[in-house]
């Protein structure tokens, strides 16, 4: 296995998280489809959380889910933030100047053993090197209550619904391209996240997860929204989230999970895991009915399209 240099991952990540603080919430929380996508997170987060819970946003960048936090669990927990870049904690003090944040990493969480009853991961772990993940897991281990909850979601590279590839690919492409004209929304240039920046997959993943703590609850994601999150058309919105509803989130682009400390029915769980991953696909009846959805939502946009491109020639 290749070593790792700790120092200069965490210094890369830092340094690419600091280039993007001043932006973080507009671009990557604030688009209706993103919107969206946090707010399921939290309501599956909510599920899970007591009245009086002792709460780590660990990787908490600027807070990013913290109004969401505040409007769907209980009033009376408390939240504390970890993350590694100092910019994005600038930010996420300048909403909660009264909150708790530190700057710590995955593996140096610097709070004490014991001292939370949830440890939320918002899409963080995936900003680590393979190598890093089981330590990581020993300190949300070590900061969690004797029967704590670590609460997260992650982006896939597999089992997903666009893995299926070829022409079906293509449909769901050509629907972002219909959509992007049709808003006029534009991508724009990234800082280079290095090597370590990765999606997983999410049988690797949670296996990886079930070494330290116990997979309790599992659900996919997001199948076919996530090629249009940054478009903000109401009508592409609607028709992006109905897409993920009608196929009822299956092979989804991203995991939800929760894990606890000290669990002891792992066989079971595992077994739910199984059929979660092997079982509760598309059958062919199911993806033949999704595509025409999808044949549908794009002669909706092209309309929505000419429409507009009418009145632009005018």
């Amino acid at each position: 296995m290749t070593r790792i240099d700790i120092q200069e991952s965490e210094r890369r990540e830092r340094e690419v998280e600091d280039l993007m603080a001043h932006r973080y919430n507009r671009d990557y929380h604030n688009p209706p489809v993103m919107a969206s996508h946090s707010k399921a997170f939290v309501e599956y987060v909510a599920r899970f959380v007591r009245p009086g819970d002792r709460i780590l946003d660990l990787g908490c960048a600027s807070a990013s889910l913290w109004p969401l936090f505040k409007s769907l669990l209980p009033a009376d927990v408390t939240i504390a933030g970890v993350d590694l870049s100092p910019k994005m904690l600038d930010v996420a003090r300048a909403s909660y100047p009264e909150s708790d944040f530190r700057e710590g990493s995955f593996l140096a969480v610097p709070h004490g053993p014991g001292e939370f009853d949830v440890v939320i991961v918002s899409s963080a772990f995936h900003h680590i090197n393979d190598s890093l993940l089981a330590p990581s897991l020993k300190e949300v281990h070590r900061v969690l209550d004797e029967h704590g909850l670590l609460i997260g979601r992650e982006p896939l590279m597999s089992e997903r619904l666009s893995d299926r590839g070829g022409w079906f690919a293509g449909a769901l492409m050509h629907l972002r391209h219909l959509a992007y004209r049709l808003s006029g929304t534009r991508e724009y240039p990234e800082p280079d996240p290095g090597p370590d920046h990765h999606a997983y997959h999410p049988k690797e993943f949670l296996r990886s997860i079930d070494t330290v703590l116990t997979v309790v609850d599992v659900e996919f994601r997001n199948p076919a929204s996530l090629f249009l999150a940054r478009v903000h058309h109401p009508a592409v919105v609607k028709l992006a989230l109905h897409l993920d509803d009608f196929i009822k989130h299956r092979e989804g682009q991203e995991v939800h999970y929760a894990a606890r400390k000290n669990f002891s029915t792992a066989a079971d769980v595992n077994d739910c895991i199984e059929k979660a991953l092997l079982d509760n696909k598309l059958s062919e009846e199911e993806l033949k009915a999704f595509m025409v959805q999808v044949a549908a939502a794009a002669r909706v946009i092209e309309r929505e399209l000419q429409s507009s491109e009418a009145q632009w020639n005018r």
